[in-house]
């Protein structure tokens, strides 16, 4: 059975073809592409107004840092779409990265992920990065301002 994401569900679904049954190959790959150009769509959505001015300053390099997360994002592995935004959470809080962190728990939170979930990727830093470091991150979490 041929599986493929869902775009804005973090989830795959069994790939059909016009008749209900196997996709050919051109089907497949129009669905893939289809569904590959929504969740970029959902990926790289401009939360920031820096990401924006930075998208018209150097569109050749957006270009390429886009498809570089596609790449990697996409294809890079098995992991189901929630947990790669979780880990992002986690790893943006951990390398103290505010914007980072404020974009990945909005995609993680777009992909299904529940707060409570994103929490729990927060808690993990204490034992790993010290409270400190999960306080930062949690205050980016819960919106409070220094």
């Amino acid at each position: 059975m041929r599986r493929w994401y869902q775009p804005g569900t973090g989830r795959a679904t069994r790939l059909t073809g016009a008749q209900g049954g196997n996709l050919t190959s051109d089907e497949r790959n129009r669905q893939r592409e289809g569904a590959m150009e929504d969740i970029m769509d959902e990926v790289m959505e401009d939360i920031h107004n820096i990401f924006t001015t930075f998208k018209k300053e150097f569109p050749e390099i957006n270009e390429q840092y886009e498809a570089l997360g596609e790449e990697i994002h996409l294809k890079g592995g098995p992991l189901p779409d929630t947990t790669r935004w979780l880990i992002k959470v986690a790893v943006s809080g951990a390398g103290r990265h505010e914007r980072a962190l404020q974009t990945h728990i909005h995609k993680a939170r777009s992909a299904g992920a529940s707060d409570e979930e994103i929490a729990h990727a927060l808690l993990l830093l204490i034992p790993t990065c010290g409270f400190p470091t999960f306080m930062e991150a949690y205050r980016i979490f819960r919106g409070e301002a220094v």
